[in-house]
């Protein structure tokens, strides 16, 4: 009872809204309730997964994919996502109607450009999700003074976020990681992407 807590709560088969509650005290002894409310979807949209060409892009096998829609004049209670099966170049996200989503995809070897879908109570929409392959390389190192690379750092790694696509436009989504190897760790992006890359490693003395 120290401290401020904060608590939430999602629906991991997107049934429902999520909702949390931040930054409450709890009480010395017994229990503290806290209230969260949530809202049964009811609209949703399928989106098709296709490369620059037009093809299907299908998710791997022991791969990870999902499409996901947020509100973005909302905190996170308007955040959805489906997570995609092996072998999917679809997926359907269940929303709240009445609001209007920017929806991407999410799958390993690719970035997406975004969708803006506006989505009415009962609404049940389709749309296409571009997704871009992975082409260029990053090589991320630490160096010291000299411009040496720094080769015994514990646990390094790197990792690349995306903030414009080729063309300019913001909201393109794209996550790459890698863990290093004798100072440099290599992040696999797509080409003509503006990327903020950062590293990590563990502090030793």
């Amino acid at each position: 009872n120290t401290a401020l807590w904060s608590v939430g709560a999602y629906s991991t088969d997107g049934v429902y809204s999520s909702d949390y509650e931040y930054d409450f005290t709890v009480a010395d002894r017994g229990v503290t309730s806290v209230a969260l409310s949530v809202l049964a979807t009811d609209a949703s949209v399928t989106f098709s997964l296709q490369d620059e060409s037009g093809n299907a892009v299908t998710l791997a096998e022991n791969a990870y994919g999902s499409i996901y829609c947020y509100d973005e004049s909302a905190s996170s209670e308007r955040y959805f996502y489906a997570s995609l099966s092996a072998g999917a170049s679809s997926g359907t996200v269940r929303v709240l109607g009445g609001y209007t989503y920017i929806c991407n995809a999410w799958l390993e070897g690719y970035g997406g450009s975004y969708q803006t879908v506006t989505v009415a109570v009962g609404d049940v929409l389709t749309g296409t999700i571009s997704l871009v392959a992975h082409t260029a390389t990053v090589i991320f190192r630490y160096v010291d003074a000299a411009g040496d690379v720094i080769t015994d750092l514990p646990n390094m790694s790197a990792y690349a976020n995306s903030l414009l696509d080729s063309a300019g436009n913001e909201y393109f989504g794209d996550y790459a990681y890698g863990m290093a190897e004798n100072g440099e760790a290599t992040l696999l992006v797509a080409d003509g992407v503006t990327y903020n890359v950062s590293g990590y490693f563990t502090q030793s003395d």
